[in-house]
């Protein structure tokens, strides 16, 4: 399952629990589709693991050059396209 689904899903069964529609439950053995905690600790894991490289990338300073220009095409790789003004290869 894809970041995007596995923060859809968690978004969904907290909705749910809020609304009454899901109550919040724990398995043993666990059931990692159905488990309240799976479901949210599964998306916070993924969330966690998609922005993690991401946040190397702007410690590095390999993202300087996008974001101060405001370069509307963002990243090619690691580093901005060669064709922005302020265009810095990736190292």
């Amino acid at each position: 399952m894809e970041v995007l689904e596995k923060i859809a899903k968690a978004e969904q069964h907290v909705f749910d629990l809020c609304e009454g529609r899901a109550k919040w439950t724990m398995r043993v053995p666990v059931d990692e589709e159905k488990d309240s905690d799976c479901i949210i600790m599964a998306a916070l894991t993924a969330a966690r693991e998609a922005i993690e490289p991401l946040n190397k990338v702007v410690e590095d300073g390999q993202a300087d050059c996008a974001i101060e220009s405001g370069c509307k095409r963002r990243i090619k790789g690691w580093g901005c396209y060669d064709n922005c003004r302020s265009y810095t290869p990736a190292t």
